[in-house]
């Protein structure tokens, strides 16, 4: 699990290897799972602005899994 101390909008994100999914978490209460690989996460933990990331990289290409 990767927290972000410094985020407005993402609060942490974690990866499940088992299922291949992304979890993003949010200040606001939301959470959201992603299929997707994990190339996606280390992406978005290493992002300079997790929201601004997630806002054009991953909601875009992937749908979230209820």
């Amino acid at each position: 699990m990767h927290k972000f101390e410094k985020s407005t909008s993402v609060s942490y994100c974690d990866y499940d290897d088992k299922e291949g999914h992304l979890i993003v978490c949010f200040h606001n209460g939301g959470t959201y799972r992603y299929k997707c690989d994990k190339e996606e996460y280390e992406a978005l933990c290493s992002a300079k602005s997790p929201g601004g990331h997630f806002a054009s990289m991953i909601r875009p290409k992937y749908k979230h899994i209820t």
